[in-house]
């Protein structure tokens, strides 16, 4: 088995994961609370600290290290040890290069037109991890976001193939160190 097998296996069982992770947080994060007419509804108990203000119309989002915590994202992105909140500086930075990083890996990608020549299509989340001392940015790249409120909430898909893949870039070295592409059903 070569490493892009492995890889692709790798992201499918992270898929997996998260979507068993989040539907377990999800049961877990709701309480209830009775409301003024005296029905019992449940609560959003979700932090609201260190959140970043976002314009409308950026496609691309931080997702703060409270945020990443407060979302339970350890658990299963890549063994990360911790979290740290990117700057946009780092973003502009890993923005920079990904184009010529996605052409040199162009034969993980199955579409008629190159993903790096459409990536202004693609709505992005950045997560700052730490591993093994090293600050990485995992970058979350989706072309169609489902109507889901992906400046707020992780978003995640199985399959979809091209419109959905994801990065590790590490600041620290300039270089990235991981392209995991969705699968197609």
């Amino acid at each position: 088995m070569n490493y892009n097998d492995q890889m692709k296996i790798r992201h499918v069982l992270q898929q997996c994961l998260i979507v068993l992770f989040l539907a377990g947080l999800t049961a877990c994060n709701a309480t209830m609370e009775e409301d003024k007419s005296g029905e019992i509804r449940p609560t959003d108990t979700k932090s609201k600290t260190e959140e970043i203000e976002v314009p409308a119309d950026q496609d691309w989002v931080i997702i703060t290290k409270q945020q990443a915590e407060d979302m339970g994202l350890g658990s299963w992105l890549a063994q990360s040890d911790s979290f740290w909140t990117p700057t946009e500086d780092d973003i502009i930075i890993l923005e920079e290069r990904i184009v010529e990083y996605l052409s040199q890996n162009a034969t993980l990608f199955n579409y008629h037109e190159p993903v790096w020549e459409r990536i202004g299509d693609y709505q992005r989340q950045f997560i700052g991890i730490q591993r093994n001392g090293s600050k990485i940015i995992y970058g979350n790249y989706f072309c169609d976001n489902l109507g889901k409120n992906w400046r707020q909430e992780f978003f995640n898909v199985l399959d979809g193939g091209n419109c959905y893949f994801q990065v590790e870039y590490d600041v620290q070295q300039g270089i990235f160190t991981l392209l995991m592409v969705n699968g197609e059903s």
